[in-house]
């Protein structure tokens, strides 16, 4: 905390608490929390408790255990910041702050043994009543899967097993939520086992709120956060369970049984960028079809969408075998289904030649980092570039890009942030778009690019006037508070046909909401496409305000700057590693925006 602040251990405020968390939970910490405070009372130390943070979000190492039986506690101490700093309280030292969280790390212990009877009981009801409320519960299984991308549904599944989730097999197909459930293709998950809290947590879109204070996100349903299509089950589902899931094994290459005219790829693949990457720096074509069109695959027609990559055999300064032997490599290392061809020629007379597809040249990508840059979004993109699509990516510091040669860049991608450091460098950026670059930008950075006239869009203003003349003074921080958008899962219409949502099949996307930025459509209206809906929330809180605000607003958009492009994703693509389901937006992004015109 602040070097202002005093001591704070668990529990948080009461009304924050998650409500999947049993009573139980909150008496028990507060009951811990009695050794705390006896043992703060010794050495004199100022500490207090309920007054802040919370146990909502189970995504924190302070309530996690909350929902798995255990019991979470939070320890917050004001900050020395380094060896001593003068505080609304006098000289806080760095061994001043050691002291009370060695005091408190032997006060829980003492707690643990003294309760130790009431923490086991405690732990052993929690299953027995979530098995209990299984069972009365209306939802009796959830079904998940995709049909274009088996990568990401295998992620989610590791992710519940990893939990001790019990998963299956589908043994029959079912319909529910909307989608179709093949046999042995989706999963899906019993409600009627020990984990069931967790699961209900996972899967359930949560609206209606005690309070409208977050220390953290207010919603996590990880089937959006993968872009999978799932549902429930009401009735009985036994007779759709079968064995336990694993991930499937699958053929990831089809081979013609001849010398092949070509290769056709996968774009909707989640490895699919890395396959593209590793492919375009050996120097060989690689093509983008902007139309969906029918192949003859081995005597049967095969249909492929919009954004699927064809890689023609004529390729130079590489042999047919090299570039076989590399293509299906590749496609098998990194799970992007690929097929040969043997014709040029496809179905209804679309030929892999046609004005209809485009070449893509090799992308040479930086992320922007350093003074005012918000860097867990920086570090976010980072990681979803370097770990996941496994492409190097150099971080380029704001401070010296006056220094530095933007040619070298095809892509420059603005996280979240202050840019005013830039200030003095807004030129240079200008003449680098304009002369071609594509900036990817979010949240605040499109801001800053709106203030230096780097970018056309526009901020949405407020539809409802401020009418109170006379506030309270002591609600100031719950009323300023309760517009805060710590984290919500939005609903995003997108267009299939635009290059920066090929891949998806689906036309809506779930998209994660941090902050209140929020601007409207552009101009011409072929380069938003994506807007939020007019019923806009999917799960998790957002104020009245900010849900009129968002409402058929952009979400993405391009703003054509001379011969280049500022791409707005107003939502965080890569927010905390985990939000997989706009990861190939952000790829489009980097990839597909020199089809843009």
């Amino acid at each position: 905390m602040g070097t202002n602040s005093t001591f704070f251990f668990q529990p948080g405020v009461p009304d924050r608490t998650n409500p999947n968390t049993p009573n139980e939970n909150q008496n028990l910490t507060f009951e811990i929390g009695k050794f705390h405070a006896k043992a703060l009372d010794k050495i004199g130390s100022l500490y207090y408790t309920k007054e802040s943070f919370d146990d909502y979000y189970y995504g924190k190492g302070s309530t996690y255990p909350d929902i798995n039986g255990g019991i979470g506690i939070l320890f917050e101490q004001a900050s020395s910041r380094g060896h001593a700093q003068q505080s609304a309280h006098g000289l806080l030292t760095f061994p001043f702050t050691i002291r009370n969280q060695f005091t408190t790390s032997m006060s829980t212990q003492d707690a643990g043994l003294a309760l130790r009877k009431d923490i086991l009981s405690f732990k052993r009801k929690f299953f027995q009543d979530a098995q209990k409320e299984a069972k009365s519960a209306t939802t009796k299984a959830y079904v998940f899967g995709s049909n274009i991308d088996h990568t990401r549904a295998d992620r989610l599944l590791e992710i519940l097993q990893s939990h001790d989730i019990k998963v299956h097999t589908l043994s029959k197909k079912v319909s529910t939520g909307g989608h179709q459930f093949d046999a042995g293709d989706g999963y899906i998950v019993p409600t009627d086992q020990y984990q069931y809290k967790l699961i209900k947590t996972i899967f359930e879109e949560v609206k209606t709120f005690k309070d409208s204070l977050f220390y953290d996100v207010s919603a996590w349903t990880l089937p959006h956060a993968f872009d999978l299509e799932y549902g429930e089950v009401k009735g009985n589902p036994s007779s759709h369970i079968g064995s336990i899931a694993s991930p499937k094994s699958r053929e990831y290459y089809t081979s013609i049984g001849e010398d092949p005219y070509g290769y056709i790829a996968d774009w909707s693949a989640y490895g699919a960028p890395t396959f593209l990457d590793k492919i375009l720096k050996k120097g060989i074509t690689v093509r983008v079809s902007h139309k969906d069109f029918t192949a003859n695959i081995n005597g049967k027609n095969q249909a492929f969408r919009k954004g699927t990559l064809i890689i023609p055999n004529e390729n130079k300064g590489i042999s047919g075998s090299e570039l076989k032997s590399l293509v299906q490599k590749l496609a098998e290392k990194h799970k992007v289904p690929t097929t040969e061809i043997s014709s040029g020629l496809t179905n209804g007379g679309f030929s892999l030649g046609s004005p209809s597809m485009s070449s893509l040249d090799k992308v040479n990508v930086a992320i922007l980092v350093g003074e005012g840059v918000n860097s867990y979004d920086a570090g976010e993109a980072w990681h979803q570039m370097d770990q996941n699509f496994k492409i190097a990516t150099p971080l380029l510091d704001i401070n010296s890009l006056g220094r530095m040669n933007l040619d070298r860049y095809d892509v420059l991608i603005m996280s979240d942030g202050n840019y005013n450091a830039l200030n003095g460098d807004v030129d240079k950026l200008k003449a680098w778009i304009r002369g071609g670059g594509n900036l990817v930008a979010s949240k605040r950075a499109i801001d800053w690019l709106i203030s230096k006239e780097l970018c056309s869009a526009k901020k949405v203003t407020s539809k409802e006037e401020e009418k109170r003349k006379k506030g309270v003074y002591n609600k100031r921080s719950p009323e300023r508070g309760a517009q805060v958008t710590g984290g919500a899962i939005t609903n995003v219409k997108v267009d299939l046909t635009h290059p920066l949502f090929y891949g998806y099949n689906d036309s809506y996307l779930a998209t994660f909401k941090k902050g209140n930025n929020f601007y409207e459509p552009l101009g011409d209206i072929y380069n938003t496409p994506g807007r939020y809906t007019s019923t806009p929330v999917l799960s998790g809180y957002l104020h009245r305000k900010n849900v009129d605000k968002v409402k058929n607003s952009a979400a993405v958009f391009v703003d054509r700057q001379g011969r280049g492009k500022v791409i707005g994703l107003v939502d965080n693509p890569n927010f905390r590693g985990y939000w997989w389901g706009s990861s190939k937006l952000f790829a489009n992004a980097i990839f597909m925006s020199q089809t843009i015109f």
